[in-house]
């Protein structure tokens, strides 16, 4: 049995084992924080705003059980499944969203009674049936298609900053979008039960005024992303009622939902036919002899895509994405607390994104000049109330750890450890429907739990993979295959949220990290049936991303074909079981003895192993692990290890090693995949 300790959230709490409980003196430190953080808000006058009352809730109420009365079952086992798992701040959240729905689906049902009587009988006797005239709520979905392409189908000129202003803006894009139907609903962002991972669930009131508002959204922002971007991307939005029953089995709708997205996602564009059939278009005049060097669109006037001498010109949209990337590199690398503004009309700056008939800004903390015309401010990553003093702050999570010296793929791939080149990973969740739909019990899958399940996968996909990354004071010790010194991951996150993940950056930082986070992910849940699988690529820095990513899509697809809980390193063919994975750190730090540590590679000093050496155990394991008739093998590696002799010194490591080859136990693949990865680590080029 596993237990979260009362925290405030914000920090890396994994759940503890031990048996134990929290007493009166936890349960004090957090009143008194939050009645602080309050006071703060009140001062400044902004306690009257729902989005910062509702972090301030979430940051104190989240590890606080939803009862905190111990309920007695018949036996100890019938206790424990009593003892509530859902946190205060989750229920209270439904709680809230449930309460303004039935407001508005009662106001607009019993119009001429509703402020005459009370309308007992009316809430009492909520029917069962689940038919869309009887249900008083809506679960709506969002859902964007078209990610992959649209995020990786581009050159490698200004690949990084592009990569991540296009992921970027996907966030901004369902945030936007979520937002749109809140205030056409006239709810709070209470009422979205999640968002992250290119999707969106919100809980809304079951009337016409509320069909409207989505029909308007689904139609309006689907017509803005057709003409913007070639109809490359969609939104889908769909919604299904949801029953009375349905708080207590809420997998029914979400199944539903599901289906209904799958369905709209075989009909795309069903409304814009016409357009996509009619004639070709003659190319936009400055694209008659070029088009867009990153996306290579030819409908849209071309510019130069930076201030800088550089040839690469760009259409407007790449433009801008290229910007917005630029612009939180920037930001990242200062350190400071990030704020994006909404704005209606361009800010000065040329260095916005445009969403419909919106602008985001990015700067840094809050400015009260800057910000004073803005609809809406995003305060990224940020836990602090003190810092949300706009009537309009809000919390907004994201993946956007930068290395902070290096402002392209090239620089990654230089400055790293070991070789020059660059790793690509992709990696998500195994078996995330079955995870919601049967990893609780079928009559305890309420709306909280779902909504809870969901708020915690989100937390760790869109705001600890940072401090994972960033190796944060707090979070688990990185996982290193040598002891090098003042390490700092050389990569970036393209895309990370709801399950999956996407990152580039030097091949040994993408590797290290890859083991990072299944082992963070491990503690974070305290569940051995929640397991991610990945895969991991290498490439060179001028590749072309889309290129990469189907290589990383096919690696990880490798690694979830077997039993899952797995890792594709290099290629296909490496499929390693997490599990292994510390084999490679013990067989590598067992080779240690023989190399040096140099500033940016390993060394091998004069007695040591030679380079040749090397390449001749890699060649003889990796034959030894494909052919079943190795057996032959085994002399041809005696007599070559017998006739090395090492210099003084280098003995016992040469003993110890030969000693692990001719045993019973070796792991021929591991071996193998160490000795690769520490002649990956030895290679250095242009000279170095």
């Amino acid at each position: 049995m596993s237990y979260y300790p009362l925290a405030v959230l914000g920090e890396w709490i994994a759940p503890l084992t031990e048996s134990g409980a929290n007493n009166k003196d936890a349960y004090r430190l957090l009143w008194d924080g939050f009645l602080h953080e309050f006071d703060i808000l009140k001062q400044k006058s902004c306690h009257y705003n729902v989005d910062a009352i509702a972090l301030l809730l979430e940051k104190y109420t989240s590890f606080i059980p939803s009862i905190t009365l111990k309920v007695y079952g018949g036996d100890d086992a019938a206790t424990y499944r009593k003892h509530p798992d859902i946190s205060l701040f989750d229920h209270l959240k439904i709680t809230a969203a449930t309460a303004s729905c039935l407001y508005d689906y009662y106001a607009a049902r019993y119009p001429s009674k509703f402020n005459e009587t009370v309308l007992k009988d009316e809430i009492t006797n909520w029917e069962i049936s689940s038919g869309p005239n009887s249900a008083p709520l809506l679960l709506v979905g969002g859902d964007i298609s078209g990610v992959q392409s649209f995020i990786y189908t581009i050159s490698s000129k200004g690949a990084l900053k592009s990569l991540k202003g296009r992921s970027f803006y996907l966030e901004l894009l369902i945030e936007h979008t979520a937002d749109m139907l809140l205030e056409g609903l006239d709810q709070t962002r209470c009422n979205i039960i999640f968002t992250g991972g290119g999707h969106f669930y919100i809980l809304a009131p079951n009337t016409e005024a509320a069909l409207k508002t989505i029909e308007h959204v689904r139609s309006r922002i689907n017509d803005y992303l057709f003409r913007s971007f070639n109809a490359s991307i969609q939104m889908h939005i769909r919604f299904v009622p949801f029953a009375k029953h349905n708080f207590g089995d809420a997998s029914g709708p979400w199944r539903e939902l599901g289906r209904e997205m799958e369905n709209s996602k075989q009909h795309k564009w069903e409304h814009y036919l016409e357009d996509l059939l009619a004639e070709p278009a003659m190319p936009e005049e400055s694209c008659l002899t070029r088009n867009c060097d990153i996306c290579g669109r030819e409908d849209q006037p071309l510019t130069a895509l930076s201030d800088d001498k550089s040839e690469v010109l760009s259409c407007q949209w790449c433009r801008e994405q290229y910007l917005l990337g630029g612009s939180l590199q920037a930001a990242a690398r200062k350190k400071g607390r990030l704020v994006i503004y909404r704005m209606k009309d361009r800010p000065s700056s040329e260095n916005d994104m445009r969403i419909d008939d919106c602008f985001y800004h990015i700067g840094e903390s809050y400015k009260d000049e800057a910000g004073k015309d803005a609809s809406a401010v995003f305060h990224l990553n940020d836990w602090d109330l003190s810092d949300y003093v706009h009537p309009h702050s809000r919390p907004l999570m994201a993946g956007i750890y930068f290395s902070e010296n290096c402002r392209e793929l090239e620089d990654m791939a230089l400055q790293g450890f070991g070789m020059n080149r660059i790793g690509v990973l992709k990696m998500d969740v195994d078996n995330l429907g079955t995870i919601f739909s049967q990893s609780v019990p079928e009559n305890e899958r309420t709306l909280s739990r779902m909504a809870s399940l969901s708020r915690n996968m989100s937390l760790f996909f869109k705001y600890h993979i940072n401090g994972i990354l960033g190796m944060d004071e707090g979070y688990p010790l990185p996982f290193l295959l040598c002891d090098r010194r003042n390490v700092k991951r050389n990569l970036t996150i393209v895309y990370s949220g709801g399950d999956d993940l996407f990152l580039i950056g030097h091949w040994l930082d993408i590797m290290e990290s890859s083991f990072d986070i299944n082992a963070a992910l491990g503690g974070f849940t305290a569940n051995t049936f929640i397991t991610v699988s990945g895969g991991m690529v290498l490439g060179d820095s001028h590749d072309p991303v889309y290129h990469l990513a189907q290589q990383a899509h096919a690696a990880e697809k490798a690694a979830k074909d077997g039993t899952k809980q797995s890792i594709t390193i290099f290629s296909c063919e490496h499929v390693f079981k997490w599990s292994l994975i510390t084999l490679f750190q013990e067989r590598i730090q067992s080779l240690a003895g023989f190399f040096t540590l140099g500033r940016n590679h390993l060394e091998l000093p004069e007695g040591s192993l030679t380079r040749s050496m090397l390449y001749r155990m890699l060649l003889l394991f990796r034959d030894h692990r494909k052919r079943k008739d190795a057996g032959w093998h085994l002399p041809h590696l005696a007599y070559s290890l017998g006739r090395f002799r090492p210099g003084k010194g280098f003995e016992k490591s040469w003993s110890s090693l030969k000693d692990y080859v001719f045993s019973t136990n070796v792991d021929w693949h591991n071996l193998e995949m160490a000795v690769l990865i520490i002649l990956m680590m030895m290679r250095k080029e242009n000279g170095q």
